[in-house]
């Protein structure tokens, strides 16, 4: 009798055991419900997190580059200006750490980063930005590398161009003229749209059927004229009159708001990030 039930016994227990080997059904989907939920709470933190770190990185050359602006005006006695059909972003890059080669197509007399302002021989200038610190290249030709040194621009993190907007001396009382596609305004909003038509998403267009006239509303939109009229009327308020401006996409990649008659709460919401020197 005794051995039976140590037998039993025995059994029973070599069968607990067996069972114990590994998880049942309902186990397995609690486990998957637990992890599931955890990548659900974890993943928008990290993702804000991701994007919290790249903003702090353009925030940090921004002022890397605005300390290279004042070295540059420091030289010259003003800040880089925007001639004929190149855009500011392209002006902006030549003129802190002109990458032309010292001959032939873009040359700027130096070799290497820097130039020179006349022939082979004097003084060469800058670069006033570190050049391994920032890429630059032509997003119109992405494939071409080096990139052509007259199309450069400095790319920020999302690898967009960096927008510059000089205000136009003088400096225009704002409610008088701020940003018109002038030299005569404030601001010519002329400076950073692409010259060289729509050729896909470039600077301010959000579609290859946009059009120049809206990237002009939308950049107005975003420095205060919210009426699209150039003017800083009554109960708007400009962004900016100071010697300069420099613009990133942000991070959804795509500069100013999609909307084609901004809004305020439009510009409240867009993640561009900008500086503006007082």
């Amino acid at each position: 009798m005794e051995q039976t039930m140590t037998s039993a016994i025995s059994a029973a227990s070599s069968k607990l055991r067996h069972r114990r080997k590994g998880f049942t059904l309902i186990e397995l989907l609690v486990v998957i419900g637990i992890l599931a939920l955890l990548v659900g709470i974890l993943t928008p933190m990290v993702m804000r997190s991701w994007r919290n770190s790249k903003r702090a990185r353009v925030a940090m050359d921004f002022q890397a580059i605005s300390a290279a602006l004042e070295s540059y005006r420091s030289a010259f006695g003003d800040y880089p200006r925007v001639i004929g059909t190149e855009t500011g972003a392209q002006i902006l890059c030549r003129a802190l750490i002109a990458p032309g080669p010292a001959t032939g197509s873009g040359q700027d007399g130096a070799d290497g980063p820097g130039f020179k302002l006349r022939g082979a021989a004097g003084q060469t200038y800058g670069p006033y930005l570190e050049p391994s610190k920032f890429k630059i290249g032509d997003p119109l030709n992405p494939s071409v590398s080096p990139p052509d040194p007259l199309k450069a621009v400095l790319l920020d993190i999302y690898g967009s161009p960096i927008l510059y907007y000089p205000t136009n001396p003088g400096k225009p009382a704002a409610s008088v003229d701020y940003a018109n596609q002038a030299e005569s305004s404030l601001l010519d909003a002329n400076d950073n749209l692409n010259q060289m038509g729509l050729n896909g998403l470039y600077v301010f267009y959000h579609a290859t059927s946009d059009t120049p006239a809206n990237a002009t509303t939308r950049l107005r939109a975003m420095l205060g004229d919210l009426s699209d009229n150039g003017l800083i009327d009554s109960g708007e308020i400009a962004v900016t009159v100071g010697p300069y401006i420099l613009w990133s996409c942000g991070p959804d990649e795509t500069f100013g708001t999609a909307s084609l008659t901004p809004t305020q709460q439009d510009v409240n919401n867009c993640d561009d990030i900008t500086t503006f020197k007082q």
